[in-house]
């Protein structure tokens, strides 16, 4: 990228050259926006689309947040059993956010927030340090009109290997439906992760929930599915 944008002879970078940007953090807008209006950069920017309605940062953050501000000392935490960590430098902290990320990536999605909620409610987190972390609508639409293009990085940002069918219909569904009501997208995609190191750009609800059922049947301990089983999948795929 370096090299196109300081070549004098390169030509303008066309769409076929684009910058992914993903969650919709603050700092598109105030970082790297007037960098890709400078330079005529194409990018699109895949939106945790709640974080931006709700204006609260995704829970993997929060989880930072929370090992960055709790007390001194020995944090004992209920996660699929009793876990024990010491916070007594910033090297600790980020250890223990790191592990209790990784640890909740490998639950169900709805034993993940349950969990989530627990740790909150037992350090709590100041909202001041929450503010002012994503992108809001009206910066979303300053971009849109200035060439910016947006997709769906999902609804909450789930560990998206996790959910059940009809989760992630929820996330995809919903999230499309909120962007298209916000800034009316009418070329849609769906930008996430299936697991850690594997991330995926699709143009369509579909292809990403008929890619997410194959990485389903080929990473997950063999499970016999009866044929209405089969038929549900199908049914969802065909209403996203």
């Amino acid at each position: 990228m370096k090299r196109v944008v300081n070549c004098p002879a390169a030509p303008r970078p066309s769409r076929e050259l684009s910058s992914p940007l993903d969650d919709g953090y603050r700092s598109a807008y105030t970082v790297a926006f007037p960098v890709l209006q400078k330079y005529h950069l194409p990018a699109t920017i895949y939106l945790t689309v709640d974080s931006v309605e709700t204006g609260q940062v995704a829970w993997y953050d929060r989880i930072f947040l929370a090992m960055a501000v709790a007390p001194s000392g020995e944090l004992q935490l209920d996660l699929r059993g009793p876990w024990r960590f010491q916070l007594n430098s910033p090297e600790d902290r980020l250890r223990a956010a790191l592990e209790v990320v990784a640890l909740l990536r490998t639950l169900p999605n709805a034993q993940r927030r349950v969990c989530c909620a627990l740790l909150e409610n037992k350090i709590g987190l100041p909202q001041n340090a929450l503010s002012s972390r994503v992108l809001t609508w009206e910066e979303i639409h300053a971009m849109h009109q200035a060439g910016i293009a947006f997709g769906s990085h999902t609804l909450t940002h789930p560990v998206v290997s996790q959910l059940t069918p009809q989760e992630l219909e929820q996330e995809l569904g919903a999230s499309k439906c909120l962007l298209e009501k916000k800034i009316g997208n009418p070329r849609f995609g769906f930008c996430f992760s299936l697991r850690q190191g594997l991330r995926l750009q699709l143009g369509s609800p579909r292809n990403a929930f008929a890619l997410w059922v194959s990485f389903r049947r080929n990473h997950r301990p063999r499970r016999k599915y009866s044929s209405s089983q089969s038929v549900r999948t199908s049914a969802l795929a065909g209403r996203i």
